[in-house]
């Protein structure tokens, strides 16, 4: 049995019971099935072993590059099944590079697969999922293998590579990227990855007719548009109004936003802008490329496919001044933490007027000490709160360089020299002086 390979058809868009639960299976690659062994006897447990990844698509300023990397799925729950019953014998869960290495309780001949599924349920600190319908049990994704016909007890089997393709579940498990890197983001700043009481879901499929993205509150779920699987930082974006309202605090009305509006409501812009800049960090903590850019494509293949892009550190394609605009927001909190060693266009050095690079936590700080004891919640009490905090005395320059480039006016100006009302500048209205 040394050496044996089989290979099986392509499979995509079936739907397959995963015992509580069901799961699109997408399409993977040919996968071939090496036997690499018998056990000491002919009835023992046995091993299967491989590992799946998923194509990636990178971007830039201008949008999708072209290139498309082969990432590690990791952290996702395994399966090994019968093919016959839909009984799953054994689980566990992939590595940090996409492996994994089961051992299989079993005594009879089985035609048996390996299934990985986008959840959490197999790995203790971690509750997150990607699925496809927002309502009722959970249909999240899952990839196959090649099926090992009559695969004899105690016979150890390697499924070898697993690939899953752009347009065949790639988007699925790339959303599951997102949200693992998101988590551990938070895990950097808490201390440890959300609890089971904050899963978090997310809702995707090319064919749910989703045109926007949204996060709902209670249900701590977020709702892709179907052309948003590659959209990286659409998805981090939406977990950060989930990590304002699991670990701090929003005022926000909602509504229509959108970064070339430069008199959004306060607190709009606020939450909006936070939004951004927290699912930007979390790609630049973790050194991914082009982490000061933000995308929004049309799902289309190839190159471009641009529909709304923001560099979060020189702020020159959105011409607003003040805290109503979310750009300026995300701008403002992007330059306290940001500096030479950040991943950007600029690499080795740090934009013009930014003499401030703070540790992400200083930030952390603000939005989960003083920011929920506000009211009307907005930039200018992320600014009070920053200067609550002793550790943040002495960095009043470095931030009014930021916030004067931005148009936001948070001191004295040539008419307040102090807040003495026998000093203040008289201001003509309709003729008569008043102070």
């Amino acid at each position: 049995m040394e050496g044996l390979q089989v290979q099986s058809s392509l499979l995509s868009h079936l739907s397959r019971r995963l015992g509580r639960a069901a799961a699109r299976v997408m399409l993977l690659s040919i996968l071939a099935v090496v036997c690499t062994g018998m056990a000491g006897s002919a009835f023992a447990n046995w091993q299967v072993s491989g590992y799946f990844k998923y194509v990636e698509r990178e971007f830039d300023e201008n949008g999708f590059t072209g290139f498309e990397p082969i990432r590690p799925v990791r952290e996702a729950d395994v399966e090994i099944v019968d093919a016959s019953s839909g009984t799953v014998l054994a689980t566990g869960v992939t590595g940090a590079n996409g492996t994994y290495i089961i051992a299989v309780p079993d005594t009879s001949f089985r035609n048996v697969y390996v299934r990985v599924v986008t959840r959490s349920d197999y790995t203790p600190d971690l509750h997150i999922d990607v699925r496809e319908n927002s309502s009722g049990a959970a249909v999240n994704y899952a990839a196959v293998t090649s099926t090992f016909v009559d695969h004899p007890p105690g016979l150890n089997v390697d499924f070898g590579p697993g690939v899953i393709s752009i347009g065949q579940g790639g988007e699925a498990f790339n959303i599951y990227d997102q949200m693992l890197m998101g988590v551990d983001y938070l895990a950097l700043l808490t201390g440890s990855r959300p609890a089971a009481a904050k899963h978090l879901a997310t809702v995707w499929a090319p064919d749910n007719g989703i045109t926007g993205a949204s996060y709902s509150v209670g249900l701590r779920k977020i709702l892709l548009r179907d052309t948003a699987g590659y959209d990286d930082t659409v998805i981090l974006h939406e977990m950060g109004h989930y990590v304002i309202h699991e670990y701090s605090a929003t005022d926000s009305p909602g509504g229509f936003h959108t970064f070339a509006l430069c008199d959004e409501e306060l607190t709009l812009a606020f939450d909006e802008g936070f939004a951004t800049f927290w699912g930007n960090s979390a790609r630049r903590i973790h050194g991914i490329a082009n982490s000061h850019v933000y995308l929004r494509s049309n799902g289309g293949p190839g190159p471009g496919n641009i529909v709304r892009t923001a560099d979060l550190e020189t702020d020159t394609q959105y011409l607003c001044s003040g805290a109503t605009s979310e750009v300026n927001v995300f701008s403002f909190l992007w330059d306290i933490v940001d500096g030479v060693l950040t991943p950007d266009a600029t690499p080795g050095t740090d934009d013009a007027g930014d003499s401030i690079d703070l540790d992400d936590s200083t930030v952390w700080s603000v939005i989960t000490g003083p920011i929920p004891g506000a009211v009307d919640i907005s930039l200018e009490d992320f600014w009070d709160g920053w200067f609550l905090l002793p550790a943040e005395l002495g960095t009043l320059p470095a931030l009014l360089d930021i916030s004067d480039a931005l148009g936001i006016e948070y001191h004295e100006d040539d008419n307040e020299v102090n807040d003495t009302p026998a000093l203040a500048t008289p201001v003509i209205v309709n003729g008569s002086s008043l102070q």
